[in-house]
């Protein structure tokens, strides 16, 4: 099954200029692959529900290696 995302910005960072980005394309591209993962995960322990949603806490290190420091199902 191949999924299509669209990556949709809230707020831009006051630590950036002119609307950049924090996250590069590829940081981007690599927490998505991360968090449907975990999401695919968590949809089995529930039972195959597909509606809940997903709190992660993550991070990038000086490195630009990704941690995912948590990972909470956020259910109704």
């Amino acid at each position: 099954e191949h999924n299509e995302w669209e990556t949709q910005y809230i707020r831009h960072s006051t630590l950036t200029k002119n609307g950049a980005t924090v996250l590069t394309p590829a940081q981007t591209a690599e927490l998505r692959a991360a968090m449907e993962k975990i999401q695919t995960h968590f949809k089995q322990v529930y039972g195959g529900d597909a509606k809940f949603g997903m709190d992660i806490e993550f991070k990038f290190n000086a490195q630009g290696k990704l941690s995912i420091k948590q990972a909470r199902p956020w259910v109704e």
